[in-house]
């Protein structure tokens, strides 16, 4: 997961050091919290946008999407969210489903 403060271009890493969900059904998991103030952006992505491979082989990482992400700060959700896919898609094939989840709460009335 990625979180981007309002007003920020600075993208913080919520890192899980967990299997993804369904893989292991002894699989324990454990929760955390991140505080999310008015107009912050949390992204929620899965492996498949990273691991688009270019014509080379390289796959596309997590640096790239953070780059993307941290460029389109006073986006929309909408917007961030075709930008997210489309620097994957620029930099290759997918090999596998791509899903986001992009999330930002409402500023303060």
């Amino acid at each position: 997961m990625l979180l981007r403060r309002s007003g920020s271009t600075t993208v913080e890493e919520i890192t899980n050091d967990h299997l993804p969900l369904g893989i292991d059904a002894g699989e324990q998991f454990t929760s955390a919290e991140a505080a999310l103030l008015p107009g912050d952006t949390l992204l929620i992505l899965t492996d498949g946008l990273l691991e688009v491979q270019s014509a080379a082989g390289v796959q596309l990482g997590f640096e790239a999407l953070k780059r993307t992400f941290a460029a389109t700060q006073e986006s929309s959700l909408e917007v961030i969210g075709r930008a997210l896919l489309s620097t994957a898609r620029t930099h290759g094939t997918p090999l596998d489903d791509q899903s986001i989840l992009l999330l930002r709460r409402s500023p303060l009335p």
